[in-house]
């Protein structure tokens, strides 16, 4: 949702411990998974981890309408119109959910799922037959840089569990742990295939249950077994969309003398136009690599 309102990958958040108003006059402490903050970071930063308050803060910035409607517009209707829900205390089924990032996979296209593919009769005549309904809901750009944020998840997020498990392949994705451990998700995906994994009980019940423990596992099994083994083919960048080299510490074009600089994916017209203003004086910034410094910023 933020993507479609002018916000991009490189976008500055606050993940700072905070109450958030949660309607009404009632006021809410979320807090992040492990109960460490990290001040400011970019949007990637923030999705791979799962840093909550940054997401809560990317929440306020574009509204809870527009995060509902786009829930909807994705197949997830009923959403809670309040902030909570940019954390995912609405309620949901792994079928919709799995549907849902059905377009961030396939280039923009909402798939509606299908259990029967064909029915036949004794004598192999097809009787019926089912076929997807696809309809565009995101620009192929957008699911484009969605795809490339949840990539991140899975290299150095919290579904990087996956390498070690002997997933070698490219692959997009998503862990989710509901409080007490009550629910395990992961929805991850190929330029092939797209596969949604839960974990929990019928009756919620606290198990200690996540994401990355439980759900990850369970998903490179059977991806592996699918896949027979052969690596998935990479994910195609559309022509749309321009890639800069910035400085992650401020979302600003790098300069030669930045100490981090990274590669990062932008809409046509989103990219930063300005260069970093920290590392602007060269020997300061070499003082700053040769002692293993960060200049100070303003």
């Amino acid at each position: 949702a933020a993507l479609e309102n002018g916000y991009t990958l490189a976008t500055l958040l606050s993940d700072k411990k905070r109450n958030i108003k949660n309607g009404g006059n009632s006021f809410w402490a979320p807090r992040n998974f492990d109960g460490i903050y990290h001040g400011t970071v970019t949007v990637r930063d923030a999705l791979a981890p799962s840093y909550n308050l940054a997401t809560l803060d990317l929440a306020e910035k574009i509204g809870i309408e527009k995060i509902t409607a786009f829930a909807e517009k994705l197949g997830i209707s009923g959403v809670e119109p309040n902030f909570s829900s940019a954390l995912g205390s609405s309620e949901t089924t792994l079928w919709n959910l799995a549907a849902a990032y059905a377009p961030f996979a396939n280039g923009g296209f909402k798939v509606k799922p299908f259990l029967v593919t064909a029915v036949q009769d004794a004598d192999g005549r097809v009787l019926e037959i089912s076929g997807a309904e696809r309809a565009p809901v995101l620009a192929p750009s957008v699911a484009y840089l969605v795809t490339s944020a949840l990539e991140t998840a899975v290299r150095e997020g919290t579904a990087n569990n996956l390498k070690s498990l002997g997933w070698a392949g490219p692959a997009a994705g998503k862990t989710g742990t509901t409080s007490d451990g009550k629910d395990a998700w992961f929805i991850g995906y190929t330029p092939e295939i797209l596969t949604g994994v839960w974990i929990g009980d019928d009756i919620p019940k606290a198990s200690g249950l996540s994401g990355t423990r439980n759900a990850v596992p369970v998903w490179e099994k059977f991806m592996t077994t699918v896949s027979g083994g052969l690596n998935p083919s990479e994910f195609k960048k559309p022509e749309t969309i321009i890639t800069k080299k910035i400085d992650p510490a401020n979302g600003l074009l790098a300069r030669w003398t930045c100490p981090e600089k990274r590669e990062e994916n932008f809409l046509e017209g989103t990219e930063p136009k300005e260069y970093c203003p920290l590392h602007a004086n060269p020997v300061k910034s070499w003082i700053s690599r040769l002692f293993g410094k960060k200049p100070l910023s303003r």
